[in-house]
């Protein structure tokens, strides 16, 4: 057995990639009562099984004292796995925003163009002359705010 269990059983938790409340739960227990185990010397056998049982393996391959450091010596490549997926999600979440700055950059740019777009329409149509260019612009705008809505909605954001 190893000499501290909870240190074991704290760095098993974290290499399987399940948060320490998702771990927690699937033993039965609260993720304070876990946090508590972590500092243990040694935790019960009960823990011991159901940690082997969710990691599909046994209490004494977990927990040997010889097949510990073989079990975490791969810790460094999942953490810089877990690393690279963070960075990932951080790259995915300042797309969404580029996405969303462009989307109301191109908006304003639409809303400027419809009005021009109207009042040359008022100014060369004739059954349009004396028309609110306000008018003119809320029918174009209506179908532009539709295609972003459609386009944002798409796009998840």
């Amino acid at each position: 057995m190893s000499k501290n269990e909870g240190e074991t059983l704290r760095k098993l938790v974290k290499g399987s990639g399940l948060q320490v409340q998702e771990f927690a739960e699937k033993l039965g227990m609260t993720r304070q009562n876990l946090n508590y185990l972590f500092k243990k010397d040694r935790i019960g056998e009960e823990v011991r099984e159901k940690t082997a049982a969710l990691l599909d393996s046994s209490p004494n391959e977990l927990f040997d004292k010889q097949n510990v450091n073989r079990n975490l010596s791969a810790d460094p490549e999942k953490e810089a796995l877990r690393d690279l997926v963070e960075a990932q999600k951080e790259i995915i979440k300042n797309f969404r925003q580029f996405v969303t700055a462009q989307l109301i950059r191109s908006e304003a740019f639409q809303s400027e163009t419809l009005y021009r777009l109207a009042e040359v329409r008022l100014l060369i149509d004739p059954k349009k002359k004396g028309a609110e260019v306000s008018q003119e612009v809320k029918q174009y705008e209506q179908g532009v705010e539709d295609r972003i809505k459609d386009i944002q909605s798409s796009l998840g954001l």
